[in-house]
This record gives structure tokens, sequence and C-alpha cells, in this order.
């Protein structure tokens, strides 16, 4: 996977704790940008950084349709990766499962295949 971009984070209502510097890194983002309802509220920036030039990672599965569909309308399909970290490392009992999401967004850097389905 080339140097992403930007890194999207959402915090899904307050549900999930995150730590956006350790996650940027760990994804290989030159940016990372935090909010809290990516998939409704805050679609917006999606759409928007999805337009501008470079790989986007949404750091979410569970709306990895979602996403696909708007990037495949802004024909920046080809730009997108989504990596869950909600349901693997985001919603337990610690709420600070920060190291485990590292992982798994560094974990993403080597997969051959991007697509958000």
């Amino acid at each position: 996977m080339a140097q992403p971009e930007t890194l999207l984070l959402c915090r899904c209502d307050g549900s999930m704790s995150i730590e956006p510097e350790s996650a940027r890194i760990a994804a290989g983002a030159r940016k990372v940008q935090t909010v809290s309802n990516l998939c409704t509220l805050d679609l917006g920036l999606a759409a928007e950084t999805l337009k501008a030039a470079g790989q986007t990672v949404i750091a979410c599965g569970q709306m990895a349709r979602l996403f696909t569909e708007l990037a495949t309308e802004l024909d920046a399909a080809e730009r997108l990766v989504c990596i869950d970290i909600r349901d693997r490392a985001g919603w337990t009992a610690a709420r600070d499962a920060h190291a485990k999401q590292a992982a798994l967004l560094a974990e993403g850097r080597t997969w051959k295949a991007r697509v958000c389905a």
C-alpha cells in the first residue's frame, strides 16, 4: 500500500476511545482527522478527504459499504482503504485498546488488495 495521505478515525458517537497520533503512525498516514460521527453528521469530511489527492484510510469496517459507495460516486474508489478497528479493538470493556488498534492499522499496511465492502 502506498503511504496514505489521510487517516480518518471515528469515535462512534463517543462509544470508543482512540489515540489519534499512535494510530496515524501505525497506519503510516501523513495526517489524521478524528470525528464522532463519520457515517452521519461528519460524512462531508469523508467526502472532502476522498476528493483530495492521495489515499484515504477510514478506520471503520461497519460502514465500509457506505464509504465505498461515496468513494465510487466521487471517482475515488481506488484511493479508499477501510480497516476495521471498532469491532476488533474499539468496543472493549477496557475502552482503551489503543495498542491493538495500532496493530490492526499497521497490519493493514501490508495487505496487497484493498477494498471496502
